[in-house]
């Protein structure tokens, strides 16, 4: 029997105690249950939270996204293949018992898109910039950037915008993130690779990019504009509304 069997096989030790909820209220609450995480309700709910989840027994690039109608609505649960290709998914009954579930996201985060006009050239920027990071030339921060979740060792997100020269005749898609001395070099390593961002319940490939160091602050830049960066851009021209991404390398 081969480790990947083996793994589909495993014995869960969910409880129906670890699918309720324990708090302390004077009011009554009808609505007791959670979900345990690794298990398939676990799972689901991730899925309609936008997050790539998958099973321990599968590939690392084999995970589940929603997939949205015209008007915003979950209309059901697509599967990514090893491939790269998304087709509707329908539950083995094995995996509605599995405990191996787990989030495929490398870096993960919501962010309220903001928007800022640059003085120089009349340029314009839509998504996040964080305090300070262009204090010196009198650029304020913009956009909200909250429930971060790391699986590696980026520190920090300082920017992540889509950035128009004037008359929007040539547009870019901008990351830097920090690090810290000891880890740098894994840092550059993964920035250097292709970077897939999931939103909305679709993944854009937005290619390989150099990447851009500021010396010994451990601060790096990559930017991107092939025909993804350019669609994920209209996205992030959606000032005020709230998204929530997933960040993966490979």
């Amino acid at each position: 029997m081969s480790e990947n069997n083996k793994a589909e096989d495993k014995k869960c030790s969910f409880s129906p105690d670890q699918f309720k909820v324990k708090v302390k209220t004077t009011v009554e609450i009808e609505n007791d249950v959670a979900a345990p995480i690794g298990s398939f309700p676990w799972a689901m709910i991730q899925a309609y939270l936008n997050k790539l989840v998958g099973r321990g027994s599968w590939p690392a690039n084999v995970y589940l996204i929603p997939k949205y109608d015209d008007a915003g609505d979950i209309i059901y649960i697509q599967q990514s293949d090893t491939d790269g290709s998304i087709s509707p998914w329908v539950p083995a009954p094995k995996d509605m018992v599995a405990c191996d579930w787990e989030l495929r996201c490398m870096l993960s985060f919501d962010l309220i898109l903001g928007y800022s006009v640059f003085n120089r050239n009349y340029s314009q920027g839509w998504g996040y910039l964080a305090d300070d990071e262009f204090s010196d030339i009198n650029i304020r921060p913009f956009g909200a950037l909250t429930k971060c979740q790391n699986q590696i060792d980026i520190e920090n997100i300082l920017y992540f915008y889509y950035f128009c020269w004037e008359e929007a005749q040539h547009c870019t898609l901008y990351l830097r993130v920090s690090a810290n001395k000891d880890h740098y070099q894994n840092v550059i390593n993964l920035l250097k690779k292709n970077l897939y961002v999931l939103v909305n319940g679709t993944i854009y490939s937005l290619g390989i990019a150099a990447v851009n160091d500021d010396g010994d602050n451990y601060k790096y830049t990559v930017s991107y504009n092939n025909d993804d960066a350019q669609k994920l851009g209209a996205i992030m021209k959606q000032t005020g509304e709230k998204k929530t991404f997933c960040f993966n390398w490979k």
